[in-house]
């Protein structure tokens, strides 16, 4: 059985099953792609992308390329624990030549199924604008790679839109307060206009409980109601744990107080490896 479709049906899988079907066989390999991008800035987007990546990759046993575009702050090299790479930065020098072998030179290989595009977080170097050398990167990557997660600086430019627009899937995360329901609306909003035809953005709702008392915090229900979409994870607020784990360069499974979270980083990493969403029991 080279593929399946779990019910309840959606057009939209049967369509791409049944196109993979009838693929051209001399078409160049081209694996998935997953943007990871944050309503707002500090609401854990990175986080949650570095962890997804590690978790597709030693949990779920597929082989991922975690790409860090925020060339500027980006936080994989603090993350995963290496020094400071300027692994984006040369690829964006290069696009025009990118190639395997330059790839290979350039990522870091962090274990044998997960490899992580690093960038040096410097702010001597002027941020490269031009969306035809994302383009580039991402394309190349997505040639060597099953599955790429791209990890998305909070800006909005030509680049940043192509990519959202052209991608699989895209994640948002998002916090429980007015300034994130606000941009999380006009981006699900944005999203399925320029995305008619693919599936619609998977909502990550972070940092619940944050505020002493409810009525201080906006609540799931009452933000779903408000975005026009259920989260299809809720994360409480726990920033003892995140913030251990940053410092000890480990990722949020491996922490023993995190337990409670492991099955919620399981089910989305089977929806971005699948296309599809499936219950626990499919999960196995």
């Amino acid at each position: 059985v080279s593929d399946y479709i779990v019910p309840p049906l959606h057009p939209l899988n049967m369509i791409r099953s049944l196109s993979e079907v009838f693929a051209d066989p001399d078409r160049p390999f081209t694996g998935r792609a997953v943007a990871f991008y944050g309503s707002k800035g500090g609401v854990g987007s990175s986080t949650l992308a570095h962890n997804m990546a590690w978790t597709l990759s030693e949990r779920l046993m597929q082989e991922t390329a975690l790409i860090d575009l925020d060339s500027s702050w980006g936080t994989t090299a603090l993350d995963f624990a290496y020094d400071s790479a300027s692994g984006l930065e040369e690829a964006l020098a290069d696009a025009d030549r990118l190639d395997d072998t330059l790839l290979d030179r350039i990522m870091v290989r962090h274990t044998s199924r997960l490899s992580i595009l690093p960038t040096s977080s410097s702010l001597n170097t002027k941020p490269v604008t031009d969306p035809k050398a994302y383009e580039a990167i991402i394309t190349a990557v997505r040639s060597i790679s099953p599955l790429a997660v791209l990890d998305l600086p909070h800006i909005w430019n030509d680049w940043t839109t192509n990519v959202l627009t052209t991608v699989d899937d895209v994640v948002i995360t998002t916090t429980p307060d007015l300034a994130n329901l606000r941009n999380t609306k006009n981006l699900i909003d944005f999203l399925k206009a320029q995305r008619p035809h693919d599936s619609d953005p998977i909502l990550i709702l972070n940092q619940t409980g944050r505020c002493r008392t409810k009525e201080d915090e906006i609540s799931v229900d009452n933000f779903a109601g408000a975005v026009g979409m259920d989260p299809s994870l809720v994360i409480g607020f726990d920033p003892d744990t995140f913030s251990r784990a940053c410092n000890e360069g480990k990722m949020l499974p491996e922490m023993k107080t995190t337990d409670g979270l492991v099955p919620g980083l399981d089910y989305i990493a089977h929806r971005l490896r699948t296309g599809q969403f499936v219950t626990p029991a499919e999960m196995g």
